[in-house]
């Protein structure tokens, strides 16, 4: 919790921090490809990045490709991070998301206030 409280109070990730609410009844593929879809048309449009997905197969690999390129996101490559080559690359993004399911599932105030402060200082940024 010190990690992410740390990253979230932090003036270097002022507005780079961004996650969307999905519906827990879609599937998690799609759901993934729609954040990724909108996280980059709304906030990089003009780039072309590298985007990495926590424990993506080969074949999945090729599957979220196509649909990024169908829904018009451009960029330089995709893959899927192994567990055993994820502990730096995806530290960040896994700690986060396990922030926000307590913050906004679960009914622990300390994290509901890191939260709250967090999205008035910019440093989360919710995309709907």
């Amino acid at each position: 919790m010190e990690y992410v409280q740390t990253i979230l109070e932090s003036k270097d990730f002022v507005g780079k921090i961004f996650f969307i609410r999905n519906n827990p009844q879609q599937n998690y593929d799609t759901a993934t490809i729609q954040s990724i879809c909108k996280v980059i048309l709304t906030c990089a449009p003009k780039t072309r990045p590298k985007i990495f997905v926590d424990a993506l197969s080969a074949s999945k690999v090729t599957e979220y490709s196509n649909s990024l390129k169908r829904q018009g996101v451009r960029f330089k490559k995709i893959r899927g991070v192994k567990k055993e080559d994820s502990s730096a690359l995806m530290r960040l993004p896994d700690a986060i998301a396990g922030f926000l399911m307590d913050a906004l599932f679960n009914s622990d105030k300390d994290m509901q206030a890191i939260y709250a402060k967090a999205i008035r200082r910019g440093t989360l940024v919710e995309l709907v």
